[in-house]
């Protein structure tokens, strides 16, 4: 399979192919009856290797033309069966201070921070802690909706409403906009509005951030970690993906070299909304997310 990962300060493309192997996210410790985590980053690292391929010359003739043009500035690396072809920075980490790009700066991957999310609840059902029927009321019982599971919202079969809709407005659901909302908040606010769903669950298909939110709350529910938290200690330390972090807007300080953002030529606005995590929040490498 092509992989290809191109991080910039639009949009994102992420290819991800999926391999099995055993069940070890951990190991008890008898001794000390504490928890151990597993360490993959050596062999992760023993599968990366750079190789020259004739295929990475149109590649970034492709990537140069559009930064000459002025519609790409960003990271690129395209990788196939562990073998980098082409690793490049094009343009700036800040266009404003000219920072020029490596690839160690780190981006705000937005909705492709879903797929993280789906690894932690499908490592937690492996472990026998959440099942794929499980309702979401199993879980936070004062949740307005009886007849939605996890399988739903892993699939975007629930039918909710986008949860950036309806905590935005009206201005009295969250009068504050310059106060930080969590993943709890919204569920409190479902609870109190019980807002419309879109369709009945499991009829459709329908894209909605706000699964992927309940997920994320779920994940903390189920383990008793933090989401960031368990993240960190369950993907990517154990992958080695060292420039990887969950941003709530309370850890601007822990990010790793990360970029600046736009909106055409508007620098892109820490919103609120930022505050919720599970559906969007990760910022990371290109070259952590070749290890992932």
């Amino acid at each position: 399979m092509f992989r290809i990962f191109v991080v910039f300060s639009w949009f994102f493309i992420l290819t991800i192919s999926s391999c099995k192997t055993e069940n070890t996210h951990f190991t008890e410790n008898k001794e000390n009856d504490s928890l151990v985590l597993a360490d993959f980053t050596q062999e992760i690292n023993a599968l990366i290797d750079s190789i020259f391929d004739k295929r990475s010359i149109k590649i970034d003739n492709y990537f140069s033309n559009k930064f000459k043009r002025g519609v790409f500035n960003g990271n690129i690396l395209f990788a196939e069966k562990g073998k980098v072809i082409i690793k490049k920075s094009y343009g700036y980490a800040h266009v404003r201070n000219k920072e020029k790009l490596t690839s160690k700066h780190t981006f705000q991957l937005a909705s492709a921070s879903k797929p993280f999310t789906a690894i932690a609840t499908l490592q937690l059902i492996e472990k026998g802690l959440i099942s794929l029927d499980d309702s979401v009321k199993k879980f936070f019982p004062e949740f307005p909706y009886s007849d939605i599971d996890v399988h739903q919202l892993l699939s975007h079969r629930s039918g909710m409403s986008q949860y950036t809709h309806f905590c935005d407005r009206p201005d009295s659901i969250w009068p504050k906009k310059d106060s930080t909302i969590t993943n709890e908040n919204v569920l409190q606010i479902m609870t109190d509005i019980v807002p419309l769903i879109n369709y009945a669950p499991n009829k459709r298909y329908y894209y909605c951030n706000t699964n992927y939110l309940i997920l994320a709350s779920i994940v903390e529910k189920v383990s008793g970690t933090p989401f960031e938290e368990y993240l960190s200690n369950n993907i990517f330390k154990p992958l080695g993906m060292n420039s990887s972090v969950v941003y709530n807007r309370t850890n601007r300080d822990e990010l790793i070299l990360p970029v600046q953002g736009y909106e055409g030529r508007i620098p892109w606005e820490d919103v609120y909304l930022n505050g919720c995590v599970g559906d969007k929040g990760i910022y990371s490498s290109v070259e952590d997310l070749l290890k992932f």
